[in-house]
């Protein structure tokens, strides 16, 4: 069994991820100008648990705007880290302590 499912076995807790993203899905027209506004949506999210990559999800137009993942956490992690990049190219991390496990 692979270790982080053997780890999973065990106790876990969640950890909720909030993106507050505009998931433009190319589709949508600007009503002033008439024109379309480009695409621009979460391309990939990743995350680390104490500096360990755990998780990697590609996203695309199905992905809905602002939306929140829940991943199951394995107790003893301490500190979270999440990196998104969406269509445009930007790059947002953000890093947590969980305090509680």
């Amino acid at each position: 069994m692979n270790a982080r499912l053997a780890t999973l076995a065990g106790k876990v807790g969640a950890l909720d991820v909030d993106i507050s993203h505009p998931s433009h899905s190319g589709l949508q027209m600007d009503q002033i100008t008439l024109l379309y506004i480009p695409l621009r949506v979460v391309g990939a999210v990743e995350i680390a648990l104490d500096n360990a990559p755990y998780l990697s999800m590609s996203g695309s137009i199905s992905l809905s705007e602002n939306p929140r993942l829940r991943v199951s956490v394995p107790e003893g992690t301490s500190v979270a880290e999440v990196t998104l990049h969406d269509t445009d190219g930007k790059v947002t991390r953000a890093r947590t302590g969980l305090a509680a496990y």
